[in-house]
């Protein structure tokens, strides 16, 4: 004897299968809000990331002892920006000794560029703060004649500060 077969039918219009649409609904909207969001984050944002704190900052040095052809220099760019560097810096060795300097008068943290003359970018350090310095930074084939920038942030907010630019040249490791 044959048993009778039973037809299985879908049921279409349950409540768990409405609950089911709807959620899955909720989560497309979700997603498709998420995506408009980042979208308008992406096309608003300028292209400007924090630098980070200077690895190798140290405490400052008194100037005067560094070598005189070295030309230590202090800038007064405003009262809030004084800062100061070696505007002969000796070279070796894929390191620029430029002996950056952020006083402790000063109220904002500065960043040091080093550019070629045709102005691309050839070593950036991080930020230092007030009474901090940077005795050198890597450079890969610096050509003789170079620019620096000395960048300002303000604390806390991060804001330009001001810039200061400098042409100048390095010298040879200074023989004693």
């Amino acid at each position: 004897m044959s048993k009778p077969m039973t037809q299985m039918k879908q049921l279409t219009s349950s409540r768990s299968n409405a609950q089911y649409k709807k959620r899955r609904f909720q989560i497309a909207v979700s997603c498709l809000l998420l995506l408009l969001m980042m979208l308008l984050a992406v096309y608003r944002w300028d292209g400007f990331l924090l630098p980070r704190h200077e690895s190798k900052a140290q405490a400052l040095i008194d100037p005067s002892m560094l070598d005189e052809r070295m030309h230590y220099q202090i800038y007064e760019v405003n009262e809030d920006y004084v800062t100061g560097f070696c505007i002969s810096p000796v070279y070796e060795q894929d390191e620029l000794m430029i002996y950056l300097m952020n006083q402790p008068e000063s109220k904002v943290d500065i960043q040091l560029v080093i550019l070629d003359p045709e102005g691309q970018i050839k070593a950036k350090s991080g930020l230092l703060s007030p009474g901090e310095m940077l005795a050198g930074i890597k450079v890969k084939a610096l050509e003789k004649q170079f620019r620096v920038e000395v960048l300002a942030y303000e604390q806390g907010t991060h804001y330009s500060a001001g810039v200061l630019r400098v042409k100048t040249s390095w010298i040879d490791a200074l023989e004693e």
